[in-house]
């Protein structure tokens, strides 16, 4: 058997609700980056994302990899 399921808040969680995501696009409009979590820890502050983007954008540095 498994670990006992963790509590409901009580009814204050909802049954459905949004997920934060953030998509940068190229001027072309093709998706540069994106970043989208389903907790609340773990996810990056805006300030390291607009310095990572100026960075990429400064040095010419290239999105790799596909999702």
């Amino acid at each position: 058997m498994g670990p006992e399921p963790l509590p409901r808040d009580q009814g204050r969680e909802p049954d459905l609700f949004n997920e934060p995501g953030i998509f940068i696009l190229d001027e072309d409009g093709t998706l540069f980056w994106s970043s989208t979590a389903t907790m609340p820890f773990g996810r990056p502050s805006l300030d390291d994302v607009i310095s990572g983007v100026r960075y990429a954008q400064e040095h010419d540095y290239p999105a790799r990899g596909a999702a």
